[in-house]
């Protein structure tokens, strides 16, 4: 079987009327979703098969899994999971120039139906068949036109969090192929699981269990993509890390006893055979060894005081993993020692540092900014607004002698220097969006002067980073800008940076003694600005203690709310239990992770969030809020709206009282973190680098 080589992503895999149908990201297509039909050879159906909503909106293929194309009294179907708020919906397209996705109303209308399939029934004309899991029940509904469905039959029961991979035809019923997750140590793998149905009376005619099992590179919902059932070998088809296409074989027949009604089947327990990967591994692409970048930002570890710098260095530091060559220009401030920076910097050869001398800082006040430009003799500009056009002519001037492809900026500081610097070249500029105006405003009032910024920047830009949809969606919104502008990069995370991660065996590292020795203690690590969520986390902690006193709640960082977070404290009451412990890094902020039973982050506007991820490699389980772009990538996190005080306290409380649960967010939770890398950040920037590239030599 080969596949087309334009492949990025395998989403889903199915068989159709003998044939196979894949479903995948496609590079021909802007990284949009494609189809590819065929038997020994998968060719790229014509059209555009991207999903729409009813409503003429675009939904983002990270938003939809399991996706299956069925074909019903002659036409064609995409079924599908997509994700609604924090919950996964079942449901199906009908091959139309649009995907009309309005066609999915005609389900079995139970919300928790999370995944289904479409099989038809050539036993009757027009009849069709979903096949569906509610509640971990298998359950099978009849219909005639699409438009009304039998109640759901319950077939049997799944195990916990089985996923459907086939439901087919055979000449004897329908056959069901399912998997369920199994880990050891690091290592997933499915188990596989069969089951013949009669398609008159929908009873079971022969189950098989655990018929093999099959490693995988990660959990089953992003790796397992499908199933074919031949006339004496199942196979099975799975996405390895560098999205190919797995195809293991298991011989397996499925036949009826002679003079009897009995249905049996022959298979070989044994570990399936690989028998292919398509496509065949191809060399990297000459660009992506060399292409030159220019990347502004304004602070790297150990000098940064929150994510982005963290963020800005992981992501410079991977690309030059995969062979780009990377040129940045920071901001300076004064009191900064150029000797100690150069030798922290050291190892890091390959990126060539150079420093402007100016005072911008991401996350610094009006106040403290006139405070730092104090003395006369410094020649600063008169307010910040005027220092970024400032840096931005310094940016011009030091990057004249920089050889380089691309122009890589940070958030609205180091938008206005990108311009300036694209003006002057002529090389196409990336604007790499963290956190939008409308973040920092964090729902007060927008700051017009940033927003200008902002909004000029992202009008130059060629193409747009944005850490998350969440982000994505906010500047559409907030500027007017064309989706198809702006892709989605997540961040990542450098597991290995972060000394004995193993949780388990290393346990709590020095606990903090709060003279209790029953004390369980929540963490809330970040600045203490009100998009934050500081607030919110106080108004939980009142709650919480009136059921569970003995708790005590951490807040790690500083900001401008940290004044009136202690006196509402005082006020409430609460403050022996209330506990700020100031901007922590390194050792200290490791030592409060891991002395932590639950780390929080309810944020009212966050466009990403690292801290979640930090909190999960060091062994604590995490709770976010619905608004922030973490929640996206975090399965088995707790999520919570930032204003539903009631359900954060519920959930707060559950996750203190009841160590299983506690166990099992912490294990799934570092199993998903080690799966968002820095590596396959920079991957898919050099991606966003190449089609731009491309498009500014034609």
């Amino acid at each position: 079987m080969n596949v087309p080589n334009n492949v990025i992503q395998p989403l889903g895999l199915s068989q159709i009327d003998g044939q196979i149908a894949l479903i995948y990201k496609s590079k021909r297509r802007n990284h949009k979703l494609a189809i590819a039909l065929g038997g020994e050879k998968l060719v790229e159906q014509p059209g555009s098969p991207l999903l729409v909503s009813s409503s003429g909106g675009h939904i983002n293929e990270d938003d939809v899994r399991n996706l299956v194309l069925a074909e019903l009294a002659g036409e064609q179907y995409i079924s599908y999971s997509v994700k609604v708020g924090a919950n996964w919906q079942w449901r199906i397209a009908r091959n139309t120039p649009d995907w009309d996705l309005s066609l999915w109303e005609t389900l079995p209308s139970n919300l928790s139906v999370t995944q289904g399939l479409l099989v038809s029934d050539s036993s009757h004309d027009s009849q069709a068949l979903a096949v569906y899991v509610q509640s971990d029940i298998l359950l099978i509904s009849k219909s005639k036109d699409l438009s009304k469905w039998s109640d759901g039959k319950s077939i049997c029961t799944l195990p916990y969090r089985a996923q459907l991979l086939a439901a087919v035809e055979h000449p004897l019923g329908i056959a069901v192929v399912y998997a369920h997750q199994t880990k050891r140590g690091r290592t997933y793998r499915a188990n596989i699981h069969t089951v013949i149905i009669d398609r008159e009376e929908l009873n079971i005619l022969d189950q098989r269990k655990n018929i093999c099992e099959i490693e995988l590179t990660g959990p089953i919902a992003d790796n397992l993509l499908g199933a074919e059932l031949q006339d004496k070998s199942l196979n099975i088809f799975s996405s390895d890390k560098k999205n190919r296409i797995q195809k293991f074989n298991v011989p397996f027949n499925i036949f009826r006893k002679k003079d009897s009604d009995e249905v049996s089947t022959v298979y070989v327990p044994h570990r399936p055979e690989l028998v292919e990967v398509l496509p065949q591994q191809e060399p990297m692409a000459q660009p992506s060894t060399n292409v030159k970048v220019l990347m502004f930002g304004w602070e790297l570890p150990p000098h940064h005081k929150g994510g982005l710098g963290i963020a800005t260095y992981g992501l410079a530091k991977a690309l030059l993993d995969h062979g780009a060559i990377v040129n940045m220009i920071l901001p300076r401030e004064k009191a900064l020692d150029d000797d100690s920076i150069s030798v922290r910097f050291a190892g890091v050869e390959d990126i060539k540092i150079q420093y402007i001398d100016s005072p911008v800082q991401p996350y610094i006040s009006a106040e403290a900014y006139e405070a730092i430009k104090s003395g006369k003799t410094m020649g600063f500009a008169k307010d910040l607004y005027a220092e970024v056009l400032r840096y931005a002519e310094l940016a011009v001037e030091s990057s004249q002698d920089i050889d380089f492809d691309v122009i890589h900026t940070h958030d609205w500081l180091t938008l206005k220097s990108g311009v300036e610097v694209k003006k002057a070249s002529g090389k196409p500029l990336i604007a790499h969006i963290h956190s939008t105006s409308r973040d920092m405003a964090g729902g007060g009032e927008l700051d017009m002067r940033i927003w200008e910024i902002e909004h000029e920047g992202l009008q130059h830009a060629d193409k747009i980073i944005a850490v998350s949809k969440h982000t994505k969606n906010t500047l559409v919104e907030l500027h007017g800008l064309d989706p198809d502008r702006i892709e989605v990069v997540y961040n990542g995370i450098d597991c290995h940076s972060y000394p004995d991660r193993k949780f388990a065996s290393h346990g709590k590292l020095e606990p903090m003694n709060f003279n209790h020795n029953a004390y369980k203690m929540v963490l809330f690590f970040g600045r203490l600005t009100r998009h934050k969520g500081p607030e919110q986390f106080l108004n939980m902690a009142e709650q919480v203690l009136k059921l569970r006193p003995h708790t005590h709640f951490v807040y790690g960082g500083t900001g401008d709310q940290e004044r009136r977070l202690i006196e509402r404290a005082a006020e409430m009451g609460i403050s022996s239990n209330i506990h700020f412990a100031g901007w922590v890094s390194g050792k200290d902020l490791t030592r409060l992770y891991r002395s932590a039973d639950l780390y929080i982050l309810p944020s009212v506007s966050e466009p990403f969030g690292i801290t979640p991820m930090e909190a999960l490699i060091n062994g604590t389980p995490v709770m976010v809020s619905n608004q922030s772009g973490i929640s996206e990538v975090l399965a088995s996190a707790l999520k919570v709206d930032f204003w539903d005080v009631d359900n954060m306290t519920q959930k707060t409380i559950a996750a203190l009282d009841y160590p299983w649960l506690h166990k099992q967010l912490a294990e799934e939770g570092l199993a998903e973190v080690r799966r968002l890398t820095w590596r396959k950040a920079a991957s898919n920037t050099l991606d966003v680098y190449h089609e731009m590239l491309s498009g500014s030599r034609t």
